[in-house]
């Protein structure tokens, strides 16, 4: 949903943008453009997420809100099974290599958990999961590396990357820290 939908509420993924990206993005959504080619790996991910929500076996995927600092905050997570949560992303093998994503990822899965939390009174596990769908993993890059050193490039175009989660109390206080700095 874009800006003109949210009104005064943040979404966890917009939470973890930097705050001026967060400010400029709201004051200037009516004049932000984006080329259709840059979407496509969001069409991928929506494509991802139709087939998750048709899986048996697991929770209902739902949008949860949460008042903090008198903003509604929501989110919606990918899946819930076995009291974990888990969230799946289209990303490049790159950003898996140099562990690029990883502190946002577990902020993300972390404000999912406490939402969940806050909303249903259930805590969930302590950890949480990242499926990682890599769009541009390539077998050649498997290749031993010259220098001797470990290649860590991810062994399959697909993986799950285990993340340990804040607290809920550690959560909630990170969440408000960003909203008071946006407000």
């Amino acid at each position: 949903y874009d800006y003109g939908e949210k009104g005064d509420s943040f979404s966890a993924t917009e939470i973890l943008n930097p705050i001026q990206i967060i400010v400029l993005k709201r004051r200037h959504w009516k004049d932000l453009t984006a080329d259709a080619i840059d979407q496509l790996w969001k069409l991928l991910g929506s494509g991802v997420h139709a087939i998750l929500e048709k899986e048996k076996g697991i929770e209902k995927i739902e949008r949860l809100k949460v008042q903090v600092l008198g903003r509604d905050v929501s989110g919606r997570w990918d899946r819930i099974f076995n009291n974990e949560i888990t969230d799946f992303k289209i990303t490049s093998a790159w950003t898996i290599v140099y562990g690029s994503r990883n502190e946002e990822w577990k902020e993300q899965l972390s404000i999912y958990r406490w939402l969940y939390f806050r909303v249903k009174g259930v805590l969930l596990a302590s950890r949480g999961h990242i499926v990682a769908l890599l769009r541009d993993w390539s077998d050649k890059n498997l290749k031993p590396m010259k220098s001797g050193k470990e290649n860590n490039y991810p062994k399959a175009p697909a993986l799950e990357l285990d993340f340990d989660l804040m607290t809920p109390d550690e959560t909630e206080e990170f969440v408000a820290d960003k909203i008071g700095k946006i407000l």
